[in-house]
């Protein structure tokens, strides 16, 4: 496995600085288990838990299902990479190359179908599963072992040179691709880490407690739940400077990336 020396998101701030919180608001999908999302552009990919996956081009005021080729419709992660949509479903990964107009199956080398979370940079495509993470430099075409003692990986994210990996151990990082990791859990108030996202020089991990921010690479952890009804966070994601969460009673929206929240 060949290191991360490439990796060109930089995580730096103060420590200690305590940001006011954003209000957050419900724009759907209507009565939907909301466990993963992927931003391409103007398109919003929203995946379900026994709903499928749906596609808004406006910001979340409409939804559509696009579920053509998928084998289940429980959905528990999502990547763009490129002009490519990787979904982790209950039967393995599955690829679009048509913004989700169509899927086929992608899961050679995977010991566990079941993929919980994703990463990408460039073309490298990194998997959190039940058996650890995976890595693929061929779209998906077969997947290699990286590694991780917490084996059960819910969610992934890069900075730097920095691999994060969310689990129900708590949150971990390596420094080398995946070849060793070490944990990062300093003001975290629960382990249960259930999604990790990057916004400019902000780290955000989703848990079964709501959101925490970190400012330092991980070093630190601090709560940001003013306003968040639903805090079982089950996924995040940024566009601009817009924060989205998915909870079990919807979609909520924070419109600063969380760097000031009221």
């Amino acid at each position: 496995m060949k290191t991360m020396r490439r990796f060109a998101l930089v995580l730096l701030c103060t420590v200690g600085v305590a940001p006011s919180f954003s209000q957050w608001q419900n724009i759907g999908p209507d009565g939907s288990d909301v466990r993963c999302f992927a931003i391409s552009g103007t398109n919003l990919f929203s995946g379900t838990f026994g709903y499928g996956l749906f596609l808004s081009t406006n910001y979340g005021t409409s939804w559509s299902p696009i579920n053509t080729g998928l084998t289940d419709l429980y959905i528990r992660s999502l990547v763009v990479s490129g002009t490519n949509l990787f979904a982790g479903l209950n039967d393995g990964v599955f690829l679009s190359t048509n913004n989700g107009a169509s899927w086929t199956i992608v899961s050679s080398g995977l010991s566990n179908p079941i993929v919980l979370s994703f990463a990408v940079y460039r073309a490298d495509v990194f998997a959190g599963t039940r058996d650890g993470v995976f890595s693929s430099t061929n779209n998906g075409t077969s997947w290699i072992y990286t590694g991780l003692t917490n084996t059960y990986v819910r969610s992934l994210a890069i900075a730097d040179t920095i691999l994060f990996a969310g689990t129900n151990g708590g949150i971990f990082l390596s420094t080398n691709g995946g070849t060793t990791w070490a944990a990062d859990n300093t003001g975290l108030t629960t382990s249960d880490v259930q999604s990790l996202v990057t916004s400019e020089t902000n780290l955000f991990a989703g848990t079964a407690g709501g959101v925490f921010l970190s400012t330092n690479r991980g070093t630190n952890w601090a709560v940001v739940n003013t306003g968040l009804a639903d805090k079982y966070v089950h996924s995040l994601a940024v566009s601009d400077k817009n924060l989205f969460a998915g909870t079990d009673g919807g979609v909520y929206l924070s419109t600063n990336s969380g760097t000031s929240w009221t």
